[in-house]
């Protein structure tokens, strides 16, 4: 009853805070489903990837096909039947427990090894290789039938009877009806002779003909079949004969299998493993995925950690809103607290109050935290940008164990943040509390410490960090994405300087009140005067806003500059939307030949033939195509050797409309080393490093060989980059196509193709080959693309950084709305005395408004600021995380002013918010009888 009592008394203090509560409730939800979203994002995100590989590595063998062997090929380790029969009921016992279902099929084999076998009687003639193997599959019967002869049975006479499959029958040249003797002989051992005849041969089933059902698939060779029990009872127990190998193969549904599940599974089948091998030696999987799920496991674990990394800001930032709002939950009953403190009550039972209050908010969290974790990896899944979603399939996510067990650490994490402030309240007296009251609360802990200063320290050494260790990469290193030391340090650098800025705030406000305080009007003194006395009460949401901001402008940069990078990697390896290469080669007949057929290359019976060009242009999807002949070549100056290179010759109008480029990639516009080219039929444009290297001026003659064909060209004009071309690699020149034709043999051109939309290159590849034009490879820059999207890490990057975002700012619209309304009921004595001096409603409420104005405005201000000094100080630190030291292009830093603006447009909707929720309490407030009251709301 007493529980009971306090139960009752807690949950009615609920619901007369009900505001502050729900409030508190939305961040401790918040907490769960971030958290939790984490591993159900991984599972579901990694589960895909893994039935794809799992089935490309299964090759023929069904995926999740487990096959047991006893490998006994010294017949060293001796077991008796007994010993197979309790290995097998183990098998079928703990296999299907650990899977969790039924096997689809099961079959068992064994065989005795091949060993000499030769006609029983002496003038047949003997098979070439007179060796065979005696085996037994269980189910035989079931996936074949007899079409010669007839099944096996067991005989008196000692005769083993066996079937044969057509392969065995004329390999071994064998006979039905035919009796022949088996010589078994283990090393070191005593011959043991079996006289076998063969009765039937046998033929696979169609509908059966599967390694889903077959252990050991037809045709077979050197093999005879007989009867399970004879293979038991007579041949190993009766002649005391020891198996060769001894086979239990299981087959189970492999989508049935889980990202998530991985780690206990593997555990099982190791532990299965391990004690089969207690039971008979040598005895181990033989087909397992065990190798694939290892390998999963770590990968799952090396997402999970990078994505957790990532969202330790996001869930620091609604950690700090849970903070603020149970210190206005406090703030409010602090007078009750102290009340309760003078009368007895301790500080124990104070802080417990409020502990058992939090609890019941963080079970009711805990109940639906994770189905908000289920939505928001949903939401991941489909992130292919910040702020940025497709419709893709849905992953296949579903809650899972760790998502309520992160749940709760969030829970207790959450908590014990929000019980800080009521701890520090449950000390005061009434006197005391009066006294803190009246004296303005004293100077903040963070103040005190100069956390701001240590916190911009210890930026300034993970600064130093990412220094040194980019200029001590390697070459060719590269990680999948940006290392999430590049959003944790910015991190405790906007919280050091957004502290900062918070300490000379009021500072700030000062200078302003003694500007204003010169100028005619009342309200807009009298709102500085407000801001500047009561500063610390605007500092945490300050702070939560700068931080929002801040952050938003350096995860948003972070995200548009890898995906950025990516995408223009992506154009820059394939030059265009498609790049084609063709098979030219044809038989001299006309006709179209096969793809790939290279029989007729070089011989009197082939010939090159080039295809119509304008062929390509009348292709469905495709706007405009190029041809580029892409060759390695070798360079000469006057009789110098000069190295190798590649040379590319091109079309200069057809390119201009296909190819790919950037801006920033040379010091002129693209059009403009096409118009050289154009002018110059001869000329080449050559890559600017090889150029200064081997000491060239502009005009000089070069001779470029290719397949012992000279090729006479002059330096028109250096570039630095070019499509597809890495001068880091090797020099290049791009020359005229036309040009370089008139000096060689005929020799086949890629084509780049742009074109209006993805989804066509099905339709392209088919009207080629309409037009007897086989395409032997393709480079889709769609397909990379979607793929590289596709990719675990990458969609999980930019989900987190797109949730943080929006969380960050729905905590900061929630504390700024709450703090809002708390604030006018706070001083709603102090508007009745303004009214009663004169003020009107509209002067009240455009004092307020230039309140939300000033502070909203030094948030954004000071947030924007920082957030774009964070981009320039730690941004460019992602180049040497993202991609290697030689990739190319270089990496381009990016900062979208589209990004800007929604962020903007989000926090920049509170004071519209927030100004029309202060006129509607305003009016409806009864100022008149504030004075009445003689106490503040």
């Amino acid at each position: 009853m007493y529980i009971l009592s306090i139960l009752w008394m807690t949950l009615k203090r609920i619901v007369s805070n009900w505001r502050l509560e729900l409030a508190l409730w939305i961040g401790l939800l918040l907490a769960v489903g971030i958290v939790g979203s984490i591993p159900i994002y991984t599972s579901g995100s990694l589960q895909e990837s893994l039935l794809r590989q799992w089935i490309r590595q299964s090759d023929s063998r069904p995926p999740l096909g487990l096959m047991m062997t006893h490998s006994n090929n010294d017949y060293r380790v001796e077991v008796d039947r007994a010993k197979f029969a309790e290995l097998g009921e183990y098998l079928d016992r703990e296999l299907p427990r650990q899977i969790g279902e039924a096997p689809r099929t099961y079959s068992e084999a064994s065989e005795l090894g091949i060993n000499y076998f030769v006609p029983e009687d002496p003038d047949r003639p003997r098979p070439q290789s007179p060796y065979v193997n005696i085996k037994y599959i269980s189910n035989l019967q079931e996936l074949s039938t007899i079409v010669d002869g007839r099944w096996f049975e067991p005989r008196d006479d000692g005769v083993v009877e066996a079937v044969v499959d057509v392969g065995t029958l004329e390999g071994s040249q064998l006979l039905v009806g035919e009796r022949y003797i088996y010589e078994y002989q283990p090393r070191d051992q005593e011959k043991t002779v079996i006289t076998v005849e063969v009765v039937g041969v046998f033929r696979p089933n169609q509908e059966t003909f599967t390694t889903e059902h077959w252990i050991y698939p037809p045709p077979f060779s050197r093999s005879l079949f007989v009867d399970p029990d004879v293979f038991h009872a007579q041949l190993l127990e009766g002649h005391d004969l020891l198996p060769s190998a001894y086979d239990w193969y299981f087959v189970f549904d492999h989508e049935t299998v889980r990202v998530h599940q991985l780690s206990e599974l593997v555990a099982g089948l190791e532990l299965i493993e391990q004690r089969a091998g207690q039971m008979i030696s040598n005895t181990r999987f033989w087909l397992s995925p065990l190798s694939l799920f290892r390998w999963f496991i770590g990968r799952a674990q090396v997402v999970s950690a990078f994505l957790t990394a990532l969202s330790v800001p996001i869930v620091g930032m609604v950690l700090y809103y849970v903070v603020l709002i149970a210190g206005l939950t406090v703030e409010r009953r602090r007078n009750e607290i102290a009340v309760l403190h003078s009368r007895g009550a301790g500080r124990f039972q104070v802080a417990t109050s409020f502990l058992l209050e939090w609890v019941l908010l963080g079970v009711a969290a805990l109940l639906l935290g994770p189905y908000i974790g289920l939505f928001v990896s949903q939401v991941m899944g489909a992130s292919a940008g910040f702020l940025s979603f497709v419709g893709r399939e849905a992953l296949p996510v579903s809650l899972i164990g760790d998502a309520y067990r992160f749940g709760v650490l969030a829970v207790v994490l959450a908590i014990g943040a929000a019980m800080i402030p009521a701890i520090r309240s449950s000390r005061h007296s009434i006197v005391s509390f009066k006294q803190e009251l009246a004296r303005g609360g004293g100077s903040s802990i963070w103040k005190r410490f100069a956390l701001d200063l240590i916190l911009l320290g210890f930026a300034a050494y993970g600064y130093r960090t990412l220094q040194q260790q980019s200029e001590t990469v390697s070459d060719g290193a590269a990680v999948v994405l940006m290392d999430p030391m590049l959003l944790f340090i910015p991190v405790v650098f906007l919280l050091g300087a957004g502290l900062l800025v918070l300490r000379v705030y009021p500072w700030v406000m000062s200078i302003f009140t003694w500007f204003t305080a010169r100028l005619p009007g009342v309200v807009m003194n009298l709102s500085l005067r407000q801001l500047t006395r009561n500063s610390g009460q605007y500092m945490p949401l300050l702070l939560l806003l700068i931080l929002t901001v801040s952050l938003g402008i350096y995860t948003a940069s972070a995200a548009r500059t890898l995906d950025r990078n990516f995408l223009d990697r992506v154009y820059y390896s394939v030059g265009s939307d498609i790049a084609l290469s063709e098979q030219w080669r044809l038989p001299s007949g006309g006709g179209g030949g096969e793809l790939g057929d290279e029989e007729g290359e070089g011989s009197a019976e082939s010939r090159i033939y080039e295809p119509p060009f304008f062929i390509h242009h009348e292709l469905p999807g495709v706007e405009d195509a190029a041809r580029v002949l892409h060759v390695q070549a070798s360079a000469r100056s006057g009789g110098s050797f000069l190295g190798n290179a590649d040379l590319m010759a091109i079309v200069p109008p057809e390119f201009g409309r296909t190819a790919w480029f950037r801006s920033d990639l040379a010091p002129f516009h693209f059009y403009e080393y096409l118009n050289v080219l154009s002018r110059h039929r001869e000329g080449a444009l050559v890559s600017e490093a090889f150029l200064k290297e081997r000491q060239l001026q502009i005009g000089d003659r070069l001779t470029l060989t290719f397949r012992n064909q000279p090729i006479e060209v002059y330096v028109a004009a250096t570039v630095p980059y070019w499509p597809t071309l890495n001068p880091m690699e090797r020099p290049f020149f791009i020359t005229n196509l036309e040009h370089v034709q008139e000096q060689i043999a005929l020799e086949p051109y890629n084509v780049w193709l742009r074109t209006s939309s993805p989804g066509y290159l099905d339709q392209i590849v088919s009207g080629l080959r309409e037009q007897g034009v086989y395409v032997v490879s393709v480079r889709d820059a769609n397909s990379q693309i979607v793929q590289g999207r596709n990719e675990p890490h990458r969609m999980g990057f930019f989900g987190v950084l797109s949730i943080g975002f929006i969380v960050s700012a729905l905590v900061t619209v929630l504390g700024f709305i709450l703090y809002t309304f708390l604030s006018m009921r706070s001083r709603f004595l102090q508007f009745g005395v303004l009214r009663a001096v004169g003020l009107s409603v509209r002067q009240l409420v455009t004092l307020l408004s230039l309140e939300q104005l000033f502070s909203l405005g030094i948030g954004l201000g000071a947030g924007t600021g920082l957030g774009i000094l964070a981009t320039q100080i730690f941004l460019p630190f992602v180049r040497e995380g993202a991609i290697e030291n030689t990739q190319v292009p270089p990496f381009l830093i990016v900062t979208d002013p589209t990004d800007l603006g929604r962020i903007f447009a989000v926090l920049g909707s509170m004071l519209v918010v927030a100004v029309v929720g202060l006129a509607m309490i305003l009016v409806r407030m009864k100022l008149h009888q504030a004075i009445k009251l003689g106490e503040e709301g």
